[in-house]
Parts: structure tokens; C-alpha cells; sequence
């Protein structure tokens, strides 16, 4: 015996069926044909640039970009570079978006002006510790101006612990002449085994096939790393490497706490939100 059809269902079925036919013809006037597609070079528009609008500074951003992937010669770099510093409208460029930053640092590296390169990276500098990207863009404009790379590494490293980072940290460390300095070569060791502990992460497939491998135990700490670290001269090594002392102390305290561990959760850094990895997930 079938049921009686609800009255009260049926009546709301009706209603949403003529609330989406009329949202249906409502669209048919609102959205033009042209808002389905973006016209190709776009951006290459004549008119004078507005600082202030969004479309305007997405033209920068595109048009810098196209010179630095289609004809990345140290002449179309200097131009994006130029082009990025217009979008500032005459202000400070710490004041651009993080997207332009980027592509000014990217810029100035490519066109080789070291003086762009220091002023770029010390306007990301408010980005360092909770932007990876940036921190790891300012690290390599620092180190082509001549400058050291590990202070935007230890800012990062200080909010959170990225396997990329330390990677480029290690390096620059190495750079300082890690193995001339006590105090540096313990700081040098500390962060090249926290990075190998975390290494296998990075070397196994994204979708692997069948049960996933173990991973393998972390390289043990030299026996006497935790005591060489915790008597570092904190002031004098940030003056080396050209850091802030409390933000080369709370990365020292981070990565010594993870020694000889993997697993240890990683809290969110206040302020701009920190975008995970796949692979950290």
C-alpha cells in the first residue's frame, strides 16, 4: 500500500523549482557573455596605472610576470622591476601585496640590481615569519646582494618548521663559514639534522602504490649537539648572521625541541595564516 503524497513536501518542491527558474532567467540579464572569459594580454591595456585599484595591480603583477617567464633577460627584468615599484604609488614597498613582493624580489635577482634586491627583502621582512615563500625569496635576494641569507630563514624557522627552509637555512650557514665558529657550526649542525629528520618525507612518492613504507628513524643527534646549543652566545651570533636576537632564540628553542623527533605538532603562528603542504598534512 503506497503512502499518501505530503501535501507540505510537495508545496516546498514547487516553490524551489520557481525560486531556480526564476534565479535562472534573473542570470540570463545580469551575466553578460563576456564575464565567462578573459580576453587574452588583457593586462597590456594603455592607460595610466592607479595604485589603489586591484585591477591595476594585477596588471603589474601579470605583466612583470610574463617578462620574467617569456623573455626572462636581465633587460625585461629590470622593466618588471620598475613596473612593480610603480604599483607602489610612491610609497614604502613593505605597503605592497605579498604577490607583488614576490614578483619584485624575483625581479630584482633577475636582473641582477643588488640594491633592489636588500630593499625588496627588507620590505617582505614583516611576511618573513609567516610566508615561506617570501622568507625563501628574501633569503636568495640577500644572498645576491652580498648579504647573509639566514636572517628571513630564521624568521621563518622561528614561526614554524619547513623542510625547504631548512634545507636553504643549512645551506647558508654553511655560506657563513659554519665550520670557522663554535657557536655557528653547533647552530649549522642543529638545523642539517633537523632537516635530515624530515628529509624522507620529501623523498617518498605523493600517491603511492600499495601499502606506504615505513618511515625511517631520524639520524641521531651528535651526543654532544643539545649542550654545544643550549651554550650558545646568543647575542654575538645574531649579530654574525645579522638576525634579531629573540627571533634567533625562538628558532634555536624550536628546532632543539624537535631533536631526534619527527611527530612533533607544529603550532600555527600568530598573525597570517601558515598554508600547509600536502605532504605536511
Amino acid at each position: 500500500m503506497s503512502a499518501e503524497p505530503d501535501p507540505a513536501a510537495a508545496a516546498r518542491a514547487d516553490a524551489r523549482a520557481l525560486r531556480i527558474a526564476k534565479a535562472v532567467e534573473r542570470s540570463k540579464t545580469e551575466y553578460k557573455p563576456e564575464h565567462a572569459y578573459t580576453e587574452r594580454g588583457w593586462f597590456d591595456a594603455a592607460g595610466p596605472l592607479d595604485p589603489k585599484a586591484k585591477a591595476d595591480r594585477q596588471r603589474v603583477e601579470y605583466i612583470a610576470t610574463r617578462a620574467l617567464t617569456v623573455s626572462p633577460t636581465p633587460g625585461a627584468a629590470a622593466a618588471a622591476l620598475e613596473g612593480v615599484r610603480s604599483a607602489a604609488g610612491g610609497k614604502a614597498l613593505s605597503g605592497l601585496p605579498r604577490e607583488l613582493l614576490g614578483t619584485g624580489l624575483a625581479a630584482a635577482v633577475a636582473a641582477g640590481d643588488r640594491a633592489a634586491c636588500e630593499e625588496f627583502a627588507q620590505a617582505a621582512r614583516g611576511h618573513w615569519r609567516t610566508n615561506v615563500g617570501l622568507a625563501l625569496a628574501s633569503g636568495e635576494a640577500l644572498s645576491m646582494a652580498g648579504r647573509g641569507a639566514a636572517a628571513p630563514l630564521l624568521a621563518s624557522t622561528a614561526g614554524a618548521l619547513h623542510h625547504p627552509v631548512l634545507v636553504a637555512l643549512s645551506a647558508a650557514l654553511e655560506r657563513e663559514g659554519g665550520g670557522a665558529d663554535e657557536d655557528l657550526a653547533a647552530l649549522a649542525e642543529l638545523v642539517a639534522t633537523v632537516a635530515a629528520s624530515r628529509a624522507w618525507a620529501f623523498s617518498r612518492p605523493l600517491f603511492a602504490q600499495g601499502k606506504p613504507a615505513q618511515s625511517p628513524a631520524p639520524p641521531a643527534p651528535a651526543d654532544d649537539l643539545r649542550a654545544r646549543v643550549a651554550a650558545l652566545d646568543g647575542p654575538a651570533l645574531a649579530a654574525r648572521l645579522g638576525a634579531d636576537r629573540a627571533v634567533l632564540d625562538a628558532a634555536v628553542a624550536r628546532l632543539a625541541r624537535t631533536l631526534g623527533s619527527v611527530d612533533e605538532p607544529e603550532p600555527e603562528a600568530t598573525g597570517e595564516r601558515v598554508e600547509r603542504g600536502v605532504r605536511e598534512l
